[in-house]
């Protein structure tokens, strides 16, 4: 570590046995990438204590937990669902060490948009992040406007995968230049 300058991870999941249980499980039938299958998948902690002894080991000084939110784009169905007690669990927990970003389903706008509220004014949580791929929306998609009207009057930022997704389907939705 040079400098004393610790790395900051701005996207992870809640990575313990149980949710790489339910990401496994889901992930029976999709189609992934030959690098996913490579690296085996997530790396998983026993607990929070445990990614938080190889944060430092590593480093990291602070990651930010996602609430996970996917859709499949080849069964169509939300695969992963992380709830916000999940993830608010380790960010009040370890306020110094995790940061959280609230999931946002376009296909249930009232309830997500709630929910974010909830995460960052119950929470702290500190923005949005939104898996698209799967959804199969582009980001200029109409049911995308209300979570970008939410992060404006909530002050925070929303953060998406774009580019490139692991899983096998289209990627053309997901261009930044649709923003």
């Amino acid at each position: 570590m040079r400098n004393g300058i610790k790395a900051i991870d701005f996207m992870y999941y809640v990575a313990t046995p149980e949710f790489i249980r339910k990401w496994n499980e889901a992930k029976k039938g999709e189609l992934i990438c030959r690098m996913e299958r490579a690296i085996g998948g997530l790396p998983q902690y026993e607990s929070i204590e445990a990614m938080i002894q190889k944060m430092d080991e590593a480093g990291v000084e602070k990651v930010f937990i996602t609430q996970c939110k996917m859709w499949s784009y080849r069964n169509k169905w939300m695969y992963m669902d992380t709830s916000l007690d999940e993830v608010a669990q380790y960010v009040t927990r370890y306020p110094d060490r995790f940061a959280g970003l609230a999931g946002y389903n376009p296909f249930r706008i009232r309830e997500s948009l709630a929910e974010i509220d909830q995460a960052v004014k119950t929470y702290g949580f500190k923005g949005v992040y939104v898996h698209i791929y799967g959804f199969d929306i582009p980001l200029h998609d109409p049911k995308m406007y209300p979570l970008y009207a939410k992060c404006v009057e909530l002050n925070i930022p929303v953060s998406m995968q774009v580019g490139h997704v692991l899983e096998a389907m289209p990627s053309e939705h997901a261009r930044p230049i649709y923003l």
